[in-house]
């Protein structure tokens, strides 16, 4: 899974990864399966140079501080992938 040009911004990290995730999980339940694994996760961030291993460390770093965080959630709609009623109905069909 790629997640290139990402933000560090709080809000707009959290709405481009969770649009990412959902966009990867929206593919995959057309397919086969439903879990949403992945190998090896490719991040890059924005006006930042490289990529690898620690890069990855720094996004997982960042989104998890993201999430923790005492401030509200930014409205994450835009990060919504398909139609909700598709969305809720497949999710459920997994568990």
């Amino acid at each position: 899974m790629s997640l290139l040009q990402v933000e560090r911004e709080r809000s707009v990290l959290l709405v481009q990864t969770f649009k990412q995730l959902n966009t990867q999980y929206s593919r995959r339940m057309n397919g086969t399966g439903c879990p949403l694994v992945v190998h090896r996760v490719k991040v890059t961030f924005r006006d930042e140079p490289g990529e690898g291993s620690g890069v990855a460390r720094s996004f997982y770093t960042a989104f998890c501080q993201a999430v923790l965080s005492a401030e509200k959630l930014p409205n994450l709609e835009s990060a919504l992938v398909g139609s909700k009623s598709l969305q809720y109905s497949k999710t459920a069909a997994c568990f």
